[in-house]
C-alpha cells in the first residue's frame, strides 16, 4: 500500500534567501535575513542564504553558479532580496531579471522582497533615467514573481498599478533586540533624554544636523535640560556640527559612534523620545522603528495615514523638512504625560502585531503558504474619518467603530488640544496642565493620526495650504475605501480640499448644516448614553456602516 503524499498546504516550507552585493560596514538586508532565519526556525521552517557573487565573478559565471545550486531547490521558495545597489554598481539592476529567469527554469517558486521600492526624485537627467529604469525593473520583477513582498504599502508606490493587491505587505523588524518594559512618564525626571539613531553622511548631513539642533534646542528651552544621545552610522562624522550647533543650548550631547545592537536597545529604552530626521519615517526603515521595538515614542518626518503599522504605533509625524513643527511635536510629547503613556502603549501593541520578528515570520508563512490562490483580501472597509479635535462626545462611538468587524477606521485630527486658537504643540499651562492633559483618555481605543499642518507655516506657505497638501497626500496614498467628514461647520472646507477625489466622501447632514448644538448635547450626555443606552451606540455604528456601504456601492456603479 502506497503512503499518501503530504498535502502541499501541510508540507513544511523550504526557503532560500537570494542575496546580492553586500554593503559595508553593515548590511541591513543581511541582518534582516539573519533575524528572519532565527524567527522562522521557531516556526519549524529553515531559511538558507545564497549570495550571488556577481561583483567578484561577473554576471555570466554568477548565473551559471546559481543554475548549478538551484538544481536542488525545485519546489522550494527562493526569496530574492531586492535593492537597486545590491544588484548594480550604479543603480541599473538589470541582472535581477535573469536571476528570476534562471530560478523559473529550475522550477523554483519565487518571492521578491522589495526593500528599496522608492526612487528619489532628482533634477539631473541621468538620475531621472535611472529612476525610470528602476521602476521598470521593479514592475517586471513584480510580475514575474509568484509572490511579491513589499516592505511599504502598495498605495505609496507609483510603479504598482492602482488597485493591484497581489503583493503581501510585510513590515521589516527592528535590527536591534526588542525591550518591552511597561513604563509611565516621569515628569520629575531630568534631563529628558532624546535619542537619534544614525545620521546620513554626505550632502544631507548638514540639513539633518540643523533639524536635530533646532528640535532639541526648542525642547530644552520649553521643557528643561535635555540629553541628546546620538549613535549609529554617521554619528561620529556629525559630532563637530552637532557640537557647534548646540553651543549655548540647554542640551548635553553624547555621541557614541557605531555600537553593538544590544547597547543601542539599552540607550533607546532609557530615552523619552526617538527623533528621526533621516528620511521619512516608514515601516521599511530600521532606524525609524528602533524606538517602537523599545516601546519609546518616535517623532519624525512623514505622511500620516499612508503607513498603517506606523499609524498603529502612534508615531508623531511632521511635514518634510519643517524643523519648527518637529520641535513643537517633541515639546508636546515631553510636556503631556497622558499622551506619552498612550503612545508608549501603542508602540508595545504595534511591536507585537507588526514589527516583532515572530510577527514578520508569521506573515511570511501566511503569504507563502497560499501559492496559486487569491490573496486574503480584508473584508473590512478602510475608512478615513476627518475631525478637528478629540471630543468626549465621540470617543465611545469611535471606539465602537474601531472594533466593528466590517470597519478599519483611521481618525485624522487637525489638532490634539481643545483650544481652537492654539497650535497643536503649544504649551498648555505652567506645568503642562490644561485641556490637552485629557488627550490620553480621548485618544484611547481607536487608531488616530495628527495631520501635520497646524504648526508654524514655512517657506511662505500658509497653515491652510499646508493642511491641504497633507490631506491630499493622505487620501492619495492611504488606500481608503471611503472618507467620512464629521466636522460640523468645517465639513464644507474639507469637501473643497477633497473635491475631485475618486474615493467616495460622506458628509452627515448635521455636519453639512454645522449643527454644533447637537454636538454639545451629545458631549454633555455621552457618558450617561454610553452606560445607560449601549444600544444607541450600536445603532449609530450600524448606521455608519450602512452609510459607508451605500457610498462605496454608488461609487462602484458610477459610470
Amino acid at each position: 500500500m502506497t503512503a499518501a503524499s503530504p498535502s502541499p498546504r501541510n508540507s513544511p516550507l523550504k526557503m532560500v534567501a537570494i542575496l546580492g552585493r553586500r554593503d559595508a560596514p553593515t548590511d541591513g538586508v543581511v541582518d534582516y535575513c539573519d533575524f528572519l532565519r532565527e524567527a522562522l526556525a521557531h516556526q519549524g521552517v529553515s531559511l538558507e542564504s545564497h549570495a550571488v557573487p556577481w561583483v567578484q565573478k561577473g554576471w555570466v559565471f554568477s548565473l551559471y553558479g546559481l543554475w548549478k545550486h538551484s538544481r536542488a531547490w525545485r519546489g522550494s521558495w527562493a526569496v530574492v532580496q531586492y535593492t537597486a545597489l545590491s544588484w548594480s554598481k550604479r543603480g541599473f539592476p538589470f541582472i535581477a531579471l535573469p536571476i528570476l529567469w534562471t530560478l523559473r527554469l529550475r522550477g523554483v517558486k519565487i518571492a521578491v522582497v522589495f526593500h528599496d521600492a522608492f526612487v528619489h526624485p532628482s533634477d539631473r537627467l541621468i538620475n531621472r533615467i535611472r529612476d525610470r529604469i528602476q521602476n521598470w525593473i521593479m514592475a517586471r520583477l513584480y510580475n514575474y514573481s509568484d509572490q511579491p513582498i513589499l516592505t511599504a504599502p502598495a498605495a505609496t508606490l507609483c510603479w504598482i498599478p492602482r488597485g493591484e493587491r497581489r503583493a503581501a505587505f510585510i513590515p521589516i523588524g527592528a535590527n536591534i533586540p526588542e525591550i518591552d518594559v511597561p513604563r509611565t512618564f516621569d515628569t520629575k525626571q531630568f534631563p529628558k533624554v532624546i535619542s537619534v539613531f544614525s545620521v546620513t553622511a554626505g550632502a544631507a548631513q548638514a540639513q539633518e544636523v540643523q533639524d536635530i539642533v533646532h528640535a532639541v534646542t526648542h525642547a530644552g528651552n520649553c521643557i528643561g535640560p535635555i540629553r541628546l544621545e546620538v549613535f549609529g552610522r554617521g554619528s561620529e562624522e556629525a559630532h563637530d556640527l552637532l557640537d557647534h550647533g548646540l553651543i549655548g543650548a540647554n542640551v548635553e550631547l553624547r555621541v557614541h559612534g557605531v555600537i553593538p545592537a544590544p547597547e543601542i536597545s539599552q540607550i533607546i529604552s532609557k530615552s523619552h523620545a526617538v527623533l528621526n530626521v533621516r528620511g521619512l519615517t516608514t515601516s521599511r526603515r530600521g532606524t525609524s522603528i528602533a524606538g517602537i521595538a523599545c516601546a519609546v515614542p518616535v517623532v519624525g518626518y512623514g505622511y500620516p495615514g499612508t503607513d498603517p503599522p506606523i499609524d498603529a504605533a502612534g508615531v508623531l509625524l511632521a511635514p518634510w523638512r519643517n524643523p519648527q513643527f518637529l520641535g513643537n511635536l517633541v515639546v508636546q510629547l515631553l510636556r503631556e504625560p497622558p499622551l506619552w503613556n498612550e503612545l508608549h502603549e501603542r508602540c508595545r501593541r504595534a511591536q507585537k502585531e507588526y514589527f516583532s520578528w515572530s510577527a514578520v515570520a508569521r506573515r511570511y508563512l501566511e503569504a507563502l503558504s497560499v501559492t496559486g490562490s487569491a490573496q486574503r483580501h480584508s473584508s473590512k472597509y478602510r475608512v478615513l474619518v476627518l475631525r478637528d479635535h478629540p471630543s468626549l462626545g465621540h470617543t465611545s462611538l469611535l471606539q465602537h467603530k474601531a472594533h466593528h468587524p466590517k470597519l478599519d477606521i483611521l481618525v485624522a485630527y487637525q489638532r490634539i488640544n481643545t483650544d481652537p486658537h492654539g497650535d497643536t504643540a503649544a504649551p498648555q499651562g505652567q506645568n503642562g496642565n490644561g485641556p490637552a492633559n485629557d488627550a490620553g483618555a480621548l485618544l484611547h481605543g481607536y487608531p488616530w493620526i495628527l495631520i501635520p499642518a497646524n504648526g508654524h507655516a514655512h517657506n511662505g506657505s500658509s497653515r491652510a495650504a499646508l493642511r491641504s497638501k497633507a490631506v491630499r497626500q493622505l487620501t492619495q496614498h492611504g488606500g481608503f475605501d471611503a472618507i467620512y467628514i464629521n466636522d460640523g461647520p468645517a465639513a464644507n472646507s474639507w469637501n473643497v480640499i477633497l473635491r475631485g477625489k475618486e474615493v467616495p466622501i460622506i458628509i452627515p447632514a448635521r455636519s453639512r448644516n454645522g449643527n454644533s448644538e447637537f454636538k454639545s448635547k451629545l458631549a454633555r450626555n455621552s457618558k450617561n448614553n454610553a452606560a445607560a443606552n449601549p444600544q444607541n451606540l450600536e445603532k449609530s455604528v450600524e448606521s455608519f456602516v450602512h452609510a459607508v456601504e451605500s457610498a462605496i456601492s454608488r461609487a462602484r456603479t458610477r459610470p
